[in-house]
C-alpha cells in the first residue's frame, strides 16, 4: 500500500508541474514579465 500511495503522489506531482507550467506560459502572452532582478 505504501508503494501504492507514492505512485500517486508522484503522478499528481507530475501532473501539478504541467499545469504550473502551462499556466507561466499563459500568463507570460498576456502579461508582461515582472522586474525580478532589479538591483
Amino acid at each position: 500500500m505504501s508503494d501504492w500511495e507514492e505512485d500517486e503522489d508522484l503522478l499528481d506531482l507530475m501532473e501539478n508541474e504541467d499545469l504550473f507550467e502551462e499556466t507561466i506560459v499563459y500568463a507570460g502572452l498576456h502579461q508582461k514579465p515582472l522586474p525580478m532582478n532589479i538591483p
